[in-house]
């Protein structure tokens, strides 16, 4: 049974009211839609989407963004855990085949009168990493984006390498939207980013923008090869040289009225050592609960069993408080740090006036590139 769509309705000469006016609600020749279906293929005719691959140091996350009529930014779909862009490129592999059948899947899970959306594939720290290292080489990735576009897929896929300071643009925009949009930021106050990834943290204000090799995975498997407390020591020292070395002349320090949004790992560590969604927070307090939880959990490690097994996960919190204690050094003590992941919103702005919202747009409010990506691709073309 065929959907009609909008463009199909516009190809007969006729707009969606005046089909919904001449057929039956159920069906007319072969085609068959409800009146809800009807009426959301009215709401589609205005809305534009874009779907998001983010291909981490891990894996890859898909998201489909739409833009409402509205004027509101929502997420439709998201999918975690899926097998990160290094590892299905080369010769047609089944993770391969794999990966491109999650991508399809995730489009076509979309109404089928929606307009034909576009799929960003942006690749970040991990893919930057495995380029530098010679693990792939940019060749791999033209090949990879070669097949996508040979294949008869029902969407237009652009494959892209981020370089730190792309990844950084895109997540600061998502910071500065979800903000406004939540009404966080006190009137007259500075918004800031800062983010970290597994391989990478991004700092934020204004027009500095800021990439930092951070690495933390790096001190997970420095953990795992020597220990926590040998670990510790050398993962901090590298882990401040490099932070020093993209902040000390910074300015950031001079800035005292700005509140930082801290996302991603960053934010994760943040609520791990108890400060989710704390306001009015300052650098410097949440500097001291930093250290304090990074001496709790080495005091903690030293307490367990040798025979304890020990993963990733043993060192990874402990590690990224060890990277954002050193970019907090670099603040002024009396900025506001906002610990959080996701913003959980009853109101958002539209327009200039405050809308109510149900549950199905908190997705949309996680700042991260991918959603920095859709604001600058559908709101701010």
């Amino acid at each position: 049974m065929e959907l009609l769509t909008a463009e199909g309705a516009a190809k007969a000469g006729m707009s969606l009211e005046e089909l919904w006016k001449q057929l039956e609600p159920e069906s007319a020749d072969g085609i068959m839609f409800t009146k809800e279906d009807f009426h959301l293929m009215l709401r589609e005719e205005q809305t534009q989407n874009v779907v998001v691959v983010d291909c981490g140091s891990g894996y890859s996350r898909f998201a489909n963004f739409a833009l409402l009529p509205s004027g509101v930014l929502q997420t439709k779909r998201s999918i975690t855990h899926i097998s990160g862009l290094d590892k299905v490129l080369g010769e047609n592999t089944e993770v391969q085949q794999e990966w491109i059948q999650q991508l399809k899947e995730i489009v076509n899970g979309l109404k089928p009168y929606i307009k034909k959306p576009s799929v960003m594939v942006g690749a970040t720290a991990g893919v930057r990493e495995s380029l530098n290292a010679g693990k792939i080489n940019m060749q791999d990735i033209i090949e990879f984006s070669n097949l996508l576009d040979s294949l008869d897929l029902p969407f237009q896929t652009t494959v892209r390498v981020l370089s730190g300071v792309d990844e950084a643009k895109y997540e600061y925009a998502s910071a500065i939207y979800c903000v406004k949009q939540c009404g966080y930021a006190a009137s007259g106050m500075k918004i800031g980013l800062l983010s970290s990834g597994g391989m990478s943290s991004q700092v934020c204000l204004d027009d500095l923008t800021v990439s930092i090799d951070t690495e933390v995975k790096r001190g997970n498997s420095m953990g795992l090869e020597m220990g926590m407390e040998k670990a510790v020591m050398e993962f901090q020292a590298r882990v401040t040289s490099a932070v020093d070395a993209k902040l000390t002349n910074s300015g950031l320090r001079d800035e005292e009225h700005v509140m930082y949004l801290a996302i991603e790992m960053f934010a994760g560590v943040g609520e791990k050592a108890g400060m989710k969604g704390l306001r009015g927070l300052t650098a410097k307090t949440a500097l001291k609960k930093l250290r304090l939880f990074v001496e709790k959990a080495i005091q903690d490690d030293k307490d367990a069993n040798e025979e304890d097994e020990r993963t990733w996960r043993t060192y990874v919190h402990v590690m990224t408080g060890l990277m954002a204690s050193a970019v907090l050094e670099h603040l002024h003590p009396n900025a506001e740090v906002l610990f959080l992941r996701e913003f959980e919103a009853e109101q958002v702005e539209s327009g200039g006036v405050m809308q109510s919202v149900g549950k199905e747009l908190q997705d949309s409010l996680k700042p991260s590139w991918s959603l920095g990506y859709a604001i600058e691709a559908l709101i701010h073309r």
